[in-house]
């Protein structure tokens, strides 16, 4: 089964997948971008970064772009869904994490963008009780 850009489970496997789903998303729903990008962008999304630049450190998070904050939080998530995983047993936590399947799905497909932020904000907020 070809891997989808609404389809939850194909995200976060691998950076490189993860790209091509970026692009797929893009493509359906951004036409009038993915219209203006040209191979140099499209090739951009596959060739990583310079691995030579000094790398910064977290005290200079208020410097980083918006998506190098989001791929921190991208990686805390990770790190931290593992780590419960961890706690509570991984076939529990895979139990769970298909109970709000649907959920993720409506996300995915029916919550604005500028919602993103502060649905993120109150589900941080809970995880802090």
């Amino acid at each position: 089964m070809p891997l989808h850009y609404k389809n939850p489970k194909d995200w976060g496997r691998l950076s490189l997948t993860d790209n091509a789903l970026r692009m797929q998303q893009i493509k359906a729903e951004h036409p009038e971008q993915w219209a203006v990008m040209n191979e140099e962008d499209i090739r951009a999304f596959f060739t990583p970064n310079n691995i030579n630049e000094a790398s910064p450190k977290i005290d200079d998070i208020e410097q980083l772009t918006r998506v190098q904050k989001l791929c921190i939080l991208k990686l805390l998530c990770i790190n931290l869904i593992n780590l419960e995983a961890s706690l509570v047993g991984f076939s529990l936590a895979d139990r769970e994490s298909w109970k709000i399947i649907n959920l993720l799905a409506e996300i995915n497909q029916n919550l604005p963008t500028n919602e993103y932020l502060p649905l993120a904000e109150t589900i941080i907020k809970h995880l802090k009780k």
